[in-house]
């Protein structure tokens, strides 16, 4: 994914599911590679999930 697709998704994956993902989160999802199952687990353990 370049950034632009990065910011999209970040956006679609915050309102679909009532959270809010720091900077530094989403930064580390660029940086490192990012597999369906860690996804699953940080939006689990937002504090801000509805």
């Amino acid at each position: 994914m370049d950034s632009m697709q990065m910011i999209t998704f970040v956006v679609e994956l915050e309102d679909e599911f009532g959270i809010e993902l720091s900077d530094e989160l989403v930064g580390s999802m660029t940086d490192n590679h990012l597999t369906v199952g860690n996804l699953a687990k940080l939006i689990k353990s937002s504090p801000e999930h509805v």
